[in-house]
């Protein structure tokens, strides 16, 4: 592979180009080329000249330069592996209007008009692989595909990402998406930056081979003060009739608990899930208080408070909710990666966190666990999941969990394949937190249990 890049100068006035550092590479048979900005200087017609005599190149990726890419295919049928890097959705440059049958692999950065996404799929047959930054509208219908061609539009289109949410006039993404999805009924991979119930139902519709789905974003928290409106349970409908998933990868992503327990999740093959449950039944601190005061009394047969046998009822409320929940995660024997949220802190504006006073020193106080999660303890069930016996990264960051030392030499016997964990470890990069002694206390005794486990969180 070769990589060439220049400064940008006179980007208004093309120039010729004839690299001397390319000769030696064609007499080499040539089969990757990265060209970097650079090109935007450079006249189209002498930029596919030089491309032109590559005739092994397979592989090729250029920034800036609007050269055109019915014109590049044309000049280089051999190409397989195309990545266009503009920041701008330029249809004239991206619109195809003959087939070009070899490609394979196409990155986009700027994103597309739906228009010139229908031109890539009837005219690149054996395109398996699209990645793009967004969907855009086309507005006064420039690119000039007519919307007769888009019925015939065939497609082998496997993976489709896009990379970067549309926050434009364009509100509407969520429909052009699902506009889009009948016309790729062979995905088995997509990743999206947003998904509506609207978006999800069109794809367990429209994609019935779909294996995984990952969510693309850009923060480092799932600080619920940063979540979209509008999307809670809208994995679920994924999870209750793709049957053939192995990969949810949407820890941002929240499942209400009241969902699972009506609608069953069918996708038993799952091998990575990071997603939230909440909405979990739990007790208040003071029926916690009621619930133990009761359960002594009732041993000494002594008359319950009204209080007391509410909070017993509802402890057995909960239990019963959190061992159904545990019952449709246990059917999951094929998980290696399991993640239950993340970093839950404000990080992008940490400084805007409320301060507290200890004694002589001030702390910044970055809030609490979700209390509407999973509590995570072999009281509550959590024994039920000893058939996750492959799993390899458990991750409960953000979860306000009750695994205290029970759980983890549970969870030590029990996951013997465990490498990963995701919710006791060490937070470095966080300015006046308060030292939690018990998270201390907790890692130091599984790092006791099971040397082998690293203790890191997870950041996308």
């Amino acid at each position: 592979m070769i990589f060439l890049a220049y400064p940008i100068t006179e980007m208004d006035n093309p120039i010729p180009w004839h690299p001397p550092e390319l000769s030696t590479a064609l007499k080499q048979t040539l089969q990757e080329l990265e060209l970097w900005d650079f090109v935007a200087m450079v006249k189209h017609d002498s930029l596919l000249d030089v491309l032109g005599f590559c005739r092994h190149l397979t592989k090729l990726l250029i920034t800036c330069s609007e050269v055109p890419m019915q014109a590049l295919l044309e000049r280089m049928p051999q190409l397989r592996h195309y990545a266009y890097f503009h920041d701008a959705p330029l249809s004239s440059t991206l619109l195809l209007t003959s087939p070009m049958p070899h490609l394979v692999t196409l990155r986009i950065r700027g994103g597309l008009t739906k228009t010139v996404f229908f031109s890539l799929l009837t005219n690149l047959p054996n395109l398996q692989d699209l990645a793009t930054g967004s969907l855009y509208k086309d507005y006064m219908r420039e690119d000039g595909l007519p919307r007769s061609e888009i019925k015939f539009a065939p497609s082998r289109l496997q993976r489709l990402h896009f990379t970067r949410r549309n926050y434009g006039l364009e509100k509407n993404e969520h429909r052009m998406l699902a506009e889009i999805l009948p016309w790729v009924s062979d995905l088995i991979q997509i990743g999206v930056t947003h998904l509506d119930s609207n978006t999800a139902l069109a794809l367990v519709s429209n994609c019935p081979q779909l294996q995984s789905f990952q969510h693309i974003a850009g923060t480092g928290t799932i600080c619920r003060r940063h979540r979209d409106a509008g999307v809670t349970d809208s994995l679920g409908i994924v999870l209750c009739n793709s049957v053939n998933m192995t990969e949810i990868d949407g820890v941002r992503y929240e499942v209400e608990a009241r969902s699972m327990v009506l609608n069953p999740w069918i996708c038993e093959r799952l091998v990575v899930l990071r997603l939230q449950i909440i909405g979990v039944t739990r007790l208040t601190e003071e029926e916690e208080i009621d619930y133990k005061q009761g359960l002594l009394f009732r041993r000494l047969n002594k008359v319950l408070s009204k209080a007391e046998m509410r909070a017993l009822e509802r402890y057995e409320e909960v239990r019963e909710q959190h061992q159904t929940i545990y019952d449709q995660l246990a059917k999951l024997i094929h998980l290696t990666d399991f993640e239950l949220g993340m970093e839950y802190r404000n990080l992008d504006y940490r400084w805007r966190n409320p301060m507290s006073q200890r004694g002589a020193q001030s702390y910044r106080d970055y809030g609490d666990p979700f209390p509407d999660t999973l509590e995570l303890s072999l009281a509550s069930g959590l024994d039920l999941l000893s058939t996750l016996n492959k799993l390899e990264v458990f991750g409960f960051e953000s979860v306000d969990h009750r695994i205290d030392e029970e759980e983890l030499k549970w969870m030590a016997e029990k996951w013997p394949r465990l490498r990963v964990m995701r919710g006791l470890h060490e937070l470095v990069d966080l300015p006046l937190l308060m030292h939690d002694g018990e998270r201390w206390h907790r890692r130091v005794f599984m790092q006791r249990l099971r040397p082998d486990v690293k203790h890191e969180g997870r950041r996308q």
